[in-house]
């Protein structure tokens, strides 16, 4: 290649007759010379090129020696030192090299990678992992385990600690989760989590000495909330432990909150999952259970039968299937019966069939998205289905299907409250329409004391709106708005993209972006458990604490950043929703008084712990096993 053809192709003039490399764009005087060696020099020019050979530039040199800015003695020094820097250029290409910001860079990266994913520390003292970093990169030295452990990781807590503290302070309003769990040296462990709507891990200590005890739970939520900002604080979510409760009262009474609109209500998914134990505790049920029980560990804990069982189910395309393997109807012993016993499977049914409603809805409440306002739909709905379903389980007697409805009753008053009235009122699919003339009241106001307390100069405004969008006026008015594919949107992000604009959708925003369970705070222990293993037991409480709000905290902004990035796909109310009749659910409990119809469509049934065994659709020969396919 010529050098005119160098300058040509890769130095673009730019101004006053400066030439800039397009690889590394470093500039340079109208200099053909001095271009060519900075082409066969760069070290960005990707090795496809064809560069110019010296023998070429010598063949350019000779035939412009006559030039007077080759003559000059500092002309020449200059295109010596070039040619010189040039042959060093080339041979250091060939060494792997890293300085030490490079070097400090690629450990931050591999810490983070190790504590993304609870990796053990011992990794970067691993021989066959040393072996594959010096494959991937011969400079590259890995850091030390005291290094992964201390420095590396008090900075990435620094950072993370920054970022979370930036997500809550951008937040309008928070949230607050809290629980307890003992890990594995049985310490007890507090996690308080923040929602903005998104989770964070705001918190996680260990409580040492101290019992959890009201007094105690209060303090620690007061830190928080006045830490954060107490005028942001729109809801606490815990389990049903008396000393939650006890400490909802305390912070009530207190003078700093009294006044506040911060709702403290119980966890959803604990409430649920008590109502599923209650129903489970009665003698009918609870003898059922055992038997499924039963059966489940005879064939799991059997090589033969658990083998059998799994070689049918891969083999049959079939839902049910049956072996006739005489050591196979030898090992399943006294469950036989109960196998082909069409009134055991017929048990079954019913119960699964009661427990549909319940299992959907833990299963939907218990996500990281805001699903507050279903919360008065999924008891109405549970109730229903409950009220409707008793009477066809013959099995059960008249004192326990009594028993089931009370147990329910007192789970779903110390359930809801009013912010959960207010969520249905600003649910565009519901608009509060089943509520009670009290439960309506109750709602709107709640939805009046937070404005007072949130945005108080425009509080007037936000009652007008509230009215328009109760009765479709206003705003509210245009057709579009509530159509078909906007309506299928989450209540949240409908009023924060499509109706952004009225004063009504900051205080709409603010209620629907609380969770109905404290489930985020639950996952967080999971991965606790992940992290502060067996095998880990000499991790201390603190670093394990870090672990976790890297870990958590890290993985929650991702699924952030991607939901953020993916359409929003919500399911169709009517999915989950099997009857929608008014029941009148007071703070204090009551007489049972629900009017049920005919239930909509049933969704698809969920297994239930214990229940999830095989079963044949009419009873078979005493010398079969039945086996389920997925």
């Amino acid at each position: 290649m010529k050098p005119q053809e160098i300058k040509k192709k890769y130095f673009i003039e730019v101004e006053n007759k400066r030439y800039k490399c397009v690889f590394c764009k470093q500039t340079y005087k109208e200099n053909v010379t001095r271009m060519v060696l900075h082409f066969q020099s760069c070290k960005k020019v990707p090795s496809s090129i064809n560069k110019t050979t010296p023998n070429q530039l010598d063949t350019y040199f000779l035939q412009h020696q006559n030039d007077s800015s080759l003559n000059s003695a500092s002309a020449i020094k200059n295109i010596q030192d070039q040619n010189s820097n040039l042959k060093k250029g080339n041979i250091t290409t060939f060494m792997d090299g890293m300085n030490s910001n490079e070097q400090e860079h690629l450990w931050k990266l591999l810490a983070t990678a190790i504590y993304s994913t609870a990796t053990p520390f011992s990794i970067v003292e691993n021989d066959y992992w040393i072996q594959f970093f010096k494959a991937l990169r011969p400079s590259f030295i890995p850091p030390s385990r005291h290094l992964i452990s201390n420095k590396l990781l008090d900075d990435e807590y620094i950072q993370m600690s920054i970022n979370v503290n930036k997500k809550v302070n951008e937040a309008f309003v928070f949230g607050i989760q809290i629980d307890g769990w003992s890990n594995i040296r049985n310490e007890p462990i507090m996690n308080i989590i923040i929602t903005t709507p998104e989770p964070v891990v705001y918190k996680s200590f260990s409580t040492t000495t101290s019992r959890h005890t009201a007094e105690y739970v209060a303090n620690e939520l007061s830190i928080v909330i006045d830490s954060i900002g107490k005028n942001r604080c729109l809801g606490v979510v815990s389990d049903n432990a008396a000393s939650m409760k006890k400490a909802w009262t305390i912070l009530k009474n207190d003078p700093r909150y009294k006044d506040l609109p911060i709702a403290y209500y119980s966890c959803i998914y604990h409430t649920l999952n008590l109502l599923v134990h209650d129903i489970f505790k009665l003698k009918n049920v609870s003898a059922l259970e055992e038997v499924a029980k039963t059966i489940v560990k005879t064939i799991n804990n059997t090589h033969i039968l658990k083998s059998t069982f799994v070689i049918i189910q891969k083999s049959k395309k079939e839902q049910f299937a049956w072996s006739d393997d005489d050591n196979v109807v030898k090992k399943l012993g006294n469950i036989q019966m109960h196998i082909v016993e069409f009134l055991f499977w017929y048990k079954i049914d019913k119960v699964l069939d009661l427990m549909k409603p319940i299992t959907e809805w833990i299963k939907k409440l218990e996500s990281d998205n805001p699903y507050v306002s279903d919360v008065f739909y999924a008891l109405n709905d549970i109730s229903s289905l409950l009220t409707l379903k008793l009477p066809n389980i013959d099995f059960l007697s008249d004192e326990e299907k009594t028993s089931i409805l009370e147990s329910f009753e007192h789970r779903q008053c110390m359930d809801l409250h009013a912010m959960h009235y207010a969520s249905s009122i600003l649910d565009l699919r519901h608009k509060g329409q089943h509520l009670s003339q009290i439960n309506d009241i109750a709602g709107v106001e709640y939805i009046l004391n937070v404005a007072t307390a949130i945005i108080p100069e425009e509080t007037q405004q936000i009652m007008i709106e509230l009215a328009q969008y109760r009765s479709n006026e206003g705003l509210w008015s245009n057709n579009f708005i509530w159509s078909t594919e906007i309506k299928n949107l989450n209540p949240f992000t409908w009023w924060k993209g499509i109706c952004g604009s009225s004063y009504l959708s900051k205080i709409a925003v603010a209620i629907l972006s609380l969770h109905s369970s404290s489930a985020a705070t639950e996952r967080s222990f999971s991965t606790l458990s992940l992290i502060h293993t067996q095998k880990r037991n000499r991790l201390t409480n603190e670093r394990a604490a870090k672990l976790l709000y890297i870990h958590q905290n890290r993985n929650n902004f991702k699924k952030s950043s991607i939901s953020k990035n993916k359409p929003c796909k919500e399911r169709p109310v009517n999915t989950i929703y099997h009857d929608t009749n008014e029941i009148d659910y007071q703070f204090t409990p009551g007489p049972s008084t629900l009017r049920t119809s005919t239930p909509g469509p049933s969704t698809p049934r969920p297994s239930t712990p214990g229940l999830s065994t095989p079963r044949p659709s009419t009873p078979g020969p005493s010398t079969f096993m039945a086996t389920s396919t997925p």
